[in-house]
């Protein structure tokens, strides 16, 4: 049983993880791209740069521009397995733990922009993943902006073209 199973819309269609395949998705057809289930659906509105978190809307902006006009989407899940090496059937069992979507683009100082949202089922916590590799520069902020309300991260790097990871509940 999926937890949380995503879905793509166009101007006059909707695919979904239960019939389609994810490779079937036109990117250069999409307006939405998202996930939902387990009460909570991340929407991201390709064109315009902005997700919407059930009724939240969330808006992402990396020294003070607009990231997320990007049809470059990311969907995938994290599975632990845990084998019974006491039994003698060696049984393995697979379970769910995180659910991550997203984008990736590219800007004149990252060249990889990587911003996802993870539903950590582990830690019961809803969280932000953003992984950048920088090209010019080794500090920026990073803002999320959660309806209208802004919240801002000061990110400091220590190479240039190092990609480094940093993670924020939301």
């Amino acid at each position: 049983m999926r937890l949380m199973n995503w879905f793509a819309e166009y101007d006059n269609e909707r695919l979904t993880e239960e019939k389609n395949n994810f490779n079937d998705i036109n990117k250069n057809k999409l307006i939405k791209f998202g996930m939902t289930g387990n009460g909570t659906t991340f929407t991201h509105y390709i064109k315009d740069g902005y997700f919407k978190i059930n009724q939240n809307y969330v808006h992402f902006l990396l020294d003070d521009s607009l990231i997320g006009k990007t049809n470059d989407i990311i969907n995938y899940k994290e599975k632990i397995q845990i084998t019974d090496i006491l039994s003698n059937n060696g049984k393995t069992k697979s379970n769910i733990i995180g659910y991550y979507t997203g984008f990736k683009t590219e800007n004149n100082d990252f060249k990889d922009i990587e911003v996802l949202f993870w539903a950590d089922f582990a830690n019961k916590q809803l969280k932000v993943r953003l992984r950048l590799t920088p090209v010019n520069k080794l500090e920026c902020d990073f803002n999320v902006v959660i309806n209208g309300k802004m919240n801002e991260k000061k990110l400091l790097f220590e190479n240039l073209h190092e990609r480094k990871e940093f993670s924020f509940n939301i």
